[in-house]
């Protein structure tokens, strides 16, 4: 599977190879990398006439961060196409609109983790005000809050222990860090 870099000057320079074929096959064919489809939890799906789909988890970063799952799970019954679904997310809420794209999503300077893993208590040190949102490996949202800029802490006990994604949102930026929680 490749990626390329749509906004570079020269986008055949631009391909990565972001995963290859593992071989893997169910009883009915391969499972190759054909009909993707982004979905409203913003990963892309894919599947090939086969009762598997692989997902590529963050499709805006680029090169292996974008993390390709093969066969990442099973459905019932063998599956030729993926559904049509609406974009839910194309209005906005405030007076401010962000355009996120490869280009914007850095590595995290604006927000530092001061202890990772953490025992359930996250201790961020902020660069400027912004919001935080913490997902589980599924994709599903379990927390959500407006940070300050500064020392933050916040109470995770009531979430399982696992590994979680958080992304820190600014007016400029989207960052991604990787918590532990143990």
């Amino acid at each position: 599977m490749r990626q390329f870099d749509l906004q570079s000057s020269s986008i055949p320079a631009s391909e990565i190879i972001v995963a290859t074929y593992d071989g893997f096959e169910d009883a009915s064919s391969k499972t190759t990398f054909i009909y993707p489809k982004l979905a409203p939890d913003n990963k892309i799906y894919l599947t090939s006439h086969t009762t598997y789909f692989h997902t590529i988890d963050f499709p805006d970063l680029p090169g292996l961060s974008c993390h390709v799952s093969q066969h990442a799970f099973q459905v019932p019954a063998v599956c030729t196409y993926l559904p049509n679904t609406p974009n839910y997310q194309l209005g906005v809420s405030s007076d401010t609109c962000i355009f996120l794209n490869a280009s914007n999503v850095v590595p995290s300077t604006n927000c530092k983790l001061l202890m990772n893993p953490s025992n359930g208590i996250l201790n961020l040190r902020l660069e400027v005000n912004g919001h935080l949102l913490l997902y589980d490996l599924f994709g599903h949202k379990v927390f959500e809050n407006d940070l300050s800029e500064g020392a933050n802490e916040i109470d995770l006990s009531f979430i399982a222990k696992g590994l979680y994604v958080a992304e820190f949102l600014t007016l400029r930026n989207l960052e991604r860090l990787e918590i532990i929680l143990q």
